[in-house]
């Protein structure tokens, strides 16, 4: 894509957000996620509590959720209990209970779906067991991509921890683990992002085309958690601001970024086969300027008739010496 289709595509997006109502999208994506993520967060609690340790999955758990939230002690205490309860209960909760955390947590893929169908122009829907099994399996994908984050990150320290064992190597690699710990990160929101643009809306959407919608939110969603992870340690004390609602203040502010993140990222993705084919050149032809373009005209306009009235080098006239009279000599 030349740099004319990029600046096209940038000027599209732009508009088509404001159209959709992309800030309302979000805010209601918000709080759907609200609604879905203690529900997901112990249903995978529960389903792993019946293969692994109580303690290794309650940590496992915190941690991975920690990395993504901004969340203090005190939600984190309150997270804690929450677990705690699930994997106290695992033998009563058994499979129906942990079916229904399932289907409580799928609440927020139902409303993901519909504004990326908004997004993409879609009134087609499926019919309704086939959209529910889609919402579920986003929360298991959603499950998936958080046990290979934990393995990835184990053997990651498990390799650091044997580099730094050895003397010259350690030392040598030390600041490749730090650019792993960025790009590993970034890589599994990369990852999500694109399986959401490419599964989630009822359309056939191509791979380079869920990719390109991807880099955006995934690189603001990373930049978001460095800035919450900093704002906490240097800063932040929320609930001194709201007292226990701190900690939901907090989230729901990081779930609308979020929101608006996976807006862009999904007008990027329908918009950039459009711009690609040319189906904007006519309309944006037809399309009076805006104020820039009108700022840029004018700025050019005055420019040519400056130009115009001052003579270039080759016009001006030369000037001569006086003619001095024969019978004259200079003085």
């Amino acid at each position: 894509m030349n740099r004319h289709r990029v600046s096209q595509l940038i000027g599209v997006v732009r508009r088509k957000f404001g159209d959709d109502r992309g800030t309302t999208v979000a805010a209601a994506l918000a709080y759907y996620l609200l609604l879905a993520l203690f529900p997901m967060v112990l249903f995978l609690v529960g389903a792993a509590s019946f293969v692994l340790d109580r303690d290794e999955v309650k940590q496992e758990v915190l941690d991975g959720i920690n990395q993504v939230l901004p969340i203090e002690t005190g939600g984190e205490s309150d997270i804690d209990g929450a677990v705690d309860g699930v994997i106290d209960s695992r033998g009563s909760i058994a499979l129906f209970g942990v079916l229904g955390l399932l289907w409580s947590a799928s609440s927020f893929f139902g409303a993901l779906r519909t504004s990326l169908n908004d997004a993409w122009g879609v009134t087609q829907t499926r019919p309704f067991p086939a959209q529910k099994a889609m919402d579920i399996a986003g929360v298991l994908a959603i499950g998936l991509l958080f046990v290979l984050s934990i393995v990835a990150t184990f053997m990651l320290q498990l390799l650091r921890s044997t580099s730094d064992m050895l003397p010259l190597v350690g030392e040598a690699t030390g600041p490749l683990w730090a650019i792993v710990a960025i790009l590993l990160p970034m890589a599994f929101s990369f990852a999500a992002f694109t399986v959401v643009y490419m599964y989630v809306p009822n359309t056939h959407v191509e791979l380079k085309h869920a990719m390109a919608g991807a880099i955006v939110p995934a690189l603001l969603f990373e930049a978001t958690k460095f800035g919450f992870s900093f704002y906490l340690s240097q800063f932040g004390n929320y609930e001194a601001t709201y007292g226990a609602f701190g900690a939901l203040i907090a989230f729901l502010f990081w779930a609308y970024l979020t929101g608006i993140y996976i807006m862009v990222g999904a007008q990027i993705a329908a918009e950039y086969p459009r711009v690609e084919r040319g189906e904007y050149d006519q309309i944006e032809a037809l399309r009076p300027p805006g104020p820039l373009t009108r700022l840029r005209a004018a700025y050019r306009r005055l420019a040519r008739k400056s130009g115009e009235q001052r003579p270039s080098p080759a016009e001006e006239p030369l000037e001569t010496p006086p003619r001095i009279p024969a019978n004259e000599k200079p003085g």
